[in-house]
């Protein structure tokens, strides 16, 4: 028995030699580092303390929680872009649902009256109707409401609350399945309020009776297609009794409409480009364009005495500014009229002259304003709005072109649209992605 366990040792040792002067002898130590590898792990696992498994614990709810955030948010951020998507406009004829705009933060001023910002998204126009001072305001999202001047007088400033008094009376114009990109006020045969709108997609101008009696099924007073190479429809006046329309597209062209869609006449301003387009709110007769030259050109409309078309005659030039003009704005009778341009400053004209017997106009201050944009001139022809670093409201008076206020850090995003009220006590101004319209009293 001894001499065979010492042969079992004597072959063992000889195999384990044999092993390692062959190619594998490092397969026994590897197979031994795994087995010493595999008992830490379950020594680990089975024998380890509460307080690690406590902390195993605890970790593993933490990454559990993260993991469950992450995909929540995710999920939001998925819906999010899929809400963004759909605020999209369709091809024409084609509306798609248009996601409310981020509401601008409710804010506090002196000379703040109110805000309108119930069911608004993104503003394309408002304005004050010439006598009646009911405010209009049209929206991406087939919106066009219309306030009367006594809702318009209850509305006040409250910071505490989400809507006002004077918005519960407003109501809407009925509208198709499209929405309204500008729109001018006039009146019709019986001196009642119309509104004349141009649809963004159906490339139609359509007037609307703007009464609280006109319910969503109520059709349109009249309306009409205009050709295909008129069809984007930038600006839209319109003469006091709605026999005209004034409209411009692209280029340099202002194009005369009646009512029956019929084009009257085409007004070539020969300024390279048209930038905006104003009509003398008292009789709609006077018309003028900022373009890309710096002098600013005022055409009559003259009619015959039955009201019918006769003639468009150049009435005037403006001249003095050094750059391109980008606004022009009529006081309520047009005998003032302010102009702004690139050169940074505003002028404010006489226009009140006997042109056709040769008289020039009178420039009666120049202002510098940096960053000019939009001006408005107030129909009293005391007050001049203009817009500075596009969301700074200044506040002029016409006497000295003295500074009476400046409004700042109202808009967050670039105001669009300015507006006076009739009386000239209340003007509005909006910016077009903020879903809000402020009310502002002028007595500064």
């Amino acid at each position: 028995c001894i001499r065979g366990e010492m042969d079992a040792g004597e072959r063992a040792a000889d195999e384990i030699f044999t092993l390692l002067t062959t190619d594998y002898w490092w397969v026994p130590f590897a197979v031994g580092a795994a087995l010493i590898s595999l008992v830490v792990a379950l020594y680990r696992k089975y024998a380890g303390t509460d307080s690690n498994n406590d902390d195993l614990t605890n970790t593993s709810k933490k990454n559990k929680k993260s993991s469950l955030s992450s995909a929540s948010s995710s999920s939001n951020n998925d819906n999010n872009n899929n809400n963004n998507n759909k605020n999209v406009k369709g091809s024409k004829g084609k509306q798609h649902h248009v996601a409310a705009a981020p509401k601008a933060p409710r804010v506090s001023h002196p000379l703040l009256k109110g805000s309108i910002e119930k069911d608004l998204s993104e503003i394309t126009c408002l304005g004050f109707h010439h006598d009646s001072g009911s405010l209009a305001i049209s929206d991406v999202d087939r919106t066009l409401k219309v306030f009367p001047s006594g809702a318009l007088a209850e509305i006040q400033a409250s910071p505490s609350k989400t809507d006002n008094t004077g918005v519960s009376k407003s109501f809407s114009v009925a509208l198709p399945y499209d929405n309204v990109s500008c729109f001018a006020w006039g009146n019709d045969s019986n001196n009642n309020a119309v509104i004349v709108a141009a649809l963004a997609s159906s490339d139609k101008i359509v007037a609307y009776p703007a009464s609280s009696s006109a319910n969503k099924k109520a059709a349109p007073l009249w309306e009409f297609s205009v050709s295909s190479k008129h069809n984007v429809v930038n600006a839209i006046g319109v003469s006091m009794d709605c026999k005209y329309i004034y409209t411009f597209s692209e280029g340099t062209n202002i194009y005369l409409w009646n009512t029956k869609g019929d084009l009257v006449t085409t007004i070539n301003t020969n300024q390279m480009k048209n930038h905006m387009l104003a009509v003398s709110p008292n009789n709609g007769q006077f018309m003028s364009v900022a373009a890309f030259t710096s002098d600013v050109r005022l055409w009559h409309i003259v009619t015959k005495k039955d009201g019918s078309f006769e003639d468009v005659k150049k009435a005037m030039e403006l001249k003095g500014h050094k750059s391109s003009t980008l606004c022009v704005s009529f006081s309520g009778d047009a005998s003032r009229v302010v102009t702004s341009s690139k050169d940074g400053t505003w002028k404010l004209w006489r226009t009140n002259v006997r042109y056709h017997l040769g008289e020039d106009p009178e420039c009666l201050l120049t202002v510098k304003c940096s960053n000019v944009g939009i001006v408005s001139l107030s129909p009293d022809a005391k007050h001049i709005i203009a817009i500075s670093g596009e969301k700074d409201i200044l506040i002029y008076d016409t006497l000295k072109g003295d500074l009476k206020e400046t409004i700042s850090g109202i808009h967050t995003s670039a105001i669009t649209h300015v507006a006076w009220a009739p009386d000239s006590r209340l003007f509005a101004t909006s910016a077009k992605t903020e879903g809000v319209v402020h009310l502002w009293t002028a007595r500064v």
